[in-house]
C-alpha cells in the first residue's frame, strides 16, 4: 500500500485515480467475501414458497394458507423480493441467492462512495475501505439473503441521486425525478420503504436550514440555490409517498411499515420485542451478556462517526446528521436495524474523516512519515479482514446448502410419512425458525402453528404459543383443542423449547419418531398408530437405536470435525432431555470442546454425582 500512501498527497491525478479505484474495489470484494456464507437465516423459505405460489397461481398473495395462527388478510409487500429470490432458486439454486446477495453488497457500497465523492480523493477512498470493510465484517451476521439487503441498494440509490442534486452536478426536477419511480419499486419490495420518505425528507430539512441561515448579502445566491432546492425536494418527498401507493394493496400496504414499527418496544416490555430476538434493543442485549459483534460494535462504530461530525473543519451537514440520526433512533430500538444505520455511517464517516486527516496533515511537521503511517494502519485493517474473510469463506465453502443445523432436514422424510398418508393438512406445531422451511418443502400439506411472519400473529395468538412452549401442561390444553398431529421444534438453538421437549418425551400421547441434526420429530400417539407402519417409535433408551444414531452422525460429519462435535453435543441434550443420563455422558466423552464439558458437568450435577471445576 505504499503506492497509496505516497498518492495521499500525490500531484498526478492518474496515480490517484488508480489509487482510489483500487482501494474501493478492494473494499467492496472484501466486503462481498465477508457476506459469502451458507443459507442461515430461515426467512428465506417462506419467501420462496412464496414467490413460487405467485408463479404457479399468476396472481398476488392476499391470504395465508400455510399457517393455522394467522389472523386477517395478508399483505405480502414482499413479493418483488420473493419473485427475485425463487428465479435465482430456479436458476442456481441456493449458491444463486448467496452470490447475487454478495454482489448486491458490493454494488451498493460502490454506489455509496459515488455519492459522497467528488473529485479522485485516495484518502476518501482509504478511510471508506477500512470503514467498509471493518462495519460489514462486524454486521456481516445481519446481512443474510433477506430483502433488507435490496433496501440497502435503495438507501445507496436514493443518497447517491439526492448528493449529486445538492452538489450541483445534476439540476432541476428530473433530475431528482427518479426517486419517486425508485420508490415505487422499494415499496414492492419491502415494508421499510418508508426510509425512502425520512432520507428525502431530511436532505429537504437541511436544504431549508441553510436557506434560512444563510442571511448576509454576501450568500444570496447560495440562499437561492438552498431555497429552489428546498423546493424541489419538497414535490419530491410528496411524489414518494405518493409512490408508495403503487402497490397491489394500495392504501392497505402503506399500514404494514407502521404496524412493524410500533411493534418495537426499546424497553423490551412489548410481546414482539420482548420474544423476537431481532427486535430487542442492542442496549438490553448488552445488559444481558448476549451481544453479538454487531451489537458489540454499534456503540464503538457510532461513536466514531458522530464525533467525525465534530472534528475540524467541524462542518455541520444537516442532511446528512438528520438521516444518519434517524436511522441511529431505529438501530437503538432494534439490534436488526444496526445493520441500516452502519451502511450510511461508512461514507458519512469517511467523508468526514478524509477532511479533518487532511487537515492533520497539513499541520504535522514530518508530514511524509505521518502519511505512511497512517496509510499503513488503515491498509493493515482493510488486509486483516480480508483475512478473516478468506478464512471464513474456506471454512464454509458449500453456498448450496443450509448452513448446518438451521433446518431440520432429517425430519422431513418422516413427515413425508405423514403427508402422504393423510388426505388433509398435517397440523404441526414448530418453532418460527422451522415453520417456514416446512412451509417451503410441503406447501399447503402442512398447517404450522408458527413462523416467521410474525405480522400476520396477533398479540393473543403470540402470547398463546408462547405459553405453550414454556409450560408444558399449557401445550396440552391447546394441542387438544388444535389437534395438532406433530411436534418438531430444535433442542438446541433456541434452548425455550427443552422444558417442552422433557415433556413429550415422557408423554404416552406423544412418540418419538425421528431425530435430527439439532431437532426431535414427535407424533401423536392416535395419529401414528393410525397411519404409519409398527416401527415409526424411536426408543433411545435402546442401546441399539443409540449406537444407530451415534453411526448416522459420523457417516454424514465425517471429514466435518467441527460440524461432527456439535452434532454429537445435540444428542448428548436429546438423551439427557429424554432421561438418558448416561449416555448423554458418553456422547459427551466423545467431544473435547469446553461447552461439551460444561454440559456433561450439569448432567451429572443433575444426578448428584460429583463434578471436578471446569
Amino acid at each position: 500500500m505504499l503506492s497509496v500512501s505516497s498518492s495521499l498527497g500525490g500531484k498526478d491525478p492518474a496515480v490517484k485515480k488508480i489509487a482510489e479505484l483500487s482501494l474501493v474495489a478492494a473494499a467492496c470484494g472484501v466486503a462481498a467475501l465477508a457476506v459469502l456464507y451458507p443459507i442461515v437465516n430461515t426467512d428465506i423459505w417462506w419467501h420462496l414458497a412464496a414467490g413460487r405460489q405467485i408463479v404457479q397461481e399468476g396472481a398476488f398473495l392476499r391470504s395465508d394458507t400455510w399457517s393455522s395462527t394467522t389472523s386477517g388478510p395478508w399483505i405480502d409487500l414482499h413479493w418483488g423480493f420473493q419473485l427475485l429470490a425463487f428465479a435465482l432458486y430456479e436458476a442456481g439454486g441456493l449458491a444463486a441467492i448467496v452470490v447475487a446477495k454478495a454482489a448486491a453488497v458490493a454494488a451498493g457500497l460502490a454506489i455509496c462512495y459515488g455519492a459522497v465523492r467528488d473529485r479522485a480523493d485516495p484518502l476518501l477512498a482509504l478511510w471508506f475501505a477500512a470503514l467498509a470493510a471493518a462495519s460489514v465484517w462486524c454486521a456481516r451476521s445481519l446481512l443474510m439473503a433477506r430483502p433488507v439487503v435490496i433496501s440497502l441498494l435503495f438507501i445507496s440509490l436514493f443518497v447517491f441521486v439526492l448528493e449529486r442534486y445538492r452538489a450541483g452536478k445534476s439540476r432541476g426536477l428530473l433530475s431528482v425525478a427518479a426517486l419517486p419511480v425508485l420508490q415505487i419499486v422499494w415499496s414492492n419490495v419491502q415494508p421499510v420503504f418508508v426510509l425512502g420518505w425520512v432520507i428525502v425528507a431530511c436532505y429537504l430539512a437541511g436544504a431549508w436550514a441553510a436557506a434560512f441561515f444563510a442571511l448576509d448579502d454576501s450568500s444570496g445566491a447560495a440562499r437561492d440555490t438552498s431555497a429552489r432546492q428546498g423546493k424541489v425536494l419538497a414535490l419530491v418527498t410528496l411524489g414518494c409517498v405518493a409512490a408508495s401507493l403503487v402497490t397491489p394493496y394500495g392504501i392497505e400496504g402503506l399500514r404494514v411499515p407502521f404496524a412493524l414499527f410500533f411493534r418495537i418496544d426499546s424497553h423490551g416490555s412489548d410481546l414482539f420485542s420482548l420474544n423476537v430476538s431481532e427486535n430487542v434493543s442492542p442496549l438490553l442485549l448488552e445488559q444481558a451478556g448476549q451481544a453479538s459483534l454487531a451489537v458489540s460494535s454499534f456503540k464503538w462504530i457510532s461513536a466514531l462517526v458522530w464525533v467525525s461530525f465534530l472534528l475540524p473543519p467541524r462542518r455541520i451537514d444537516l442532511a446528512r446528521v438528520g438521516a444518519l440520526a434517524a436511522l441511529f433512533v431505529t438501530a437503538l430500538l432494534a439490534n436488526r436495524n444496526i445493520l441500516v444505520f452502519f451502511w450510511l455511517a461508512v461514507p458519512y464517516g469517511a467523508f468526514n474523516l478524509a477532511a479533518s486527516t487532511r487537515r492533520a496533515f497539513q499541520l504535522a511537521a514530518h508530514r511524509k512519515w505521518v502519511k505512511v503511517t497512517f496509510a499503513g494502519f488503515l491498509s493493515a485493517a482493510l488486509l486483516w479482514v480480508a483475512f478473516l474473510a478468506v478464512r471464513q469463506f474456506g471454512d464454509r465453502a458449500d453456498l448450496g446448502a443450509p448452513a448446518p443445523f438451521r433446518v431440520p432436514v432429517d425430519c422431513v422424510s418422516e413427515l413425508e410419512r405423514l403427508t402422504a398418508s393423510y388426505d388433509r393438512p398435517v397440523h404441526v406445531f414448530t418453532s418460527a425458525r422451522y415453520g417456514g422451511f416446512l412451509i417451503w418443502r410441503f406447501g399447503s400439506e402442512v398447517r404450522v402453528v408458527m413462523d416467521g411472519r410474525f405480522i400476520l400473529r396477533s398479540p393473543k395468538a403470540f402470547a398463546s404459543y408462547l405459553e405453550a412452549v414454556d409450560h408444558p401442561e399449557a401445550f396440552d390444553a391447546l394441542a387438544r383443542g388444535q389437534r395438532y398431529d406433530a411436534v418438531l421444534v430444535p433442542v438446541s438453538h433456541p434452548q425455550r423449547y427443552q422444558r417442552l421437549v422433557r415433556h413429550l418425551g415422557s408423554s404416552e400421547d406423544w412418540a418419538l419418531t425421528q431425530i435430527g441434526e439439532a431437532a426431535v420429530l414427535f407424533v401423536s400417539r392416535p395419529v401414528a398408530a393410525s397411519v404409519l407402519p409398527l416401527d415409526f417409535n424411536l426408543d433411545l433408551a435402546n442401546p441399539a437405536e443409540a449406537d444407530r444414531a451415534f453411526a448416522d452422525i459420523e457417516r454424514r460429519y465425517l471429514e466435518d470435525g467441527p460440524a461432527r462435535e456439535q452434532a454429537l453435543i445435540n444428542l448428548a441434550r436429546i438423551h439427557y432431555l429424554l432421561g438418558n443420563e448416561k449416555r448423554a455422558l458418553v456422547e459427551l466423552e466423545r467431544v473435547k470442546r469446553p461447552d461439551a464439558r460444561i454440559l456433561a458437568g450439569r448432567i451429572s450435577l443433575a444426578r448428584g454425582e460429583h463434578v471436578e471445576a471446569i
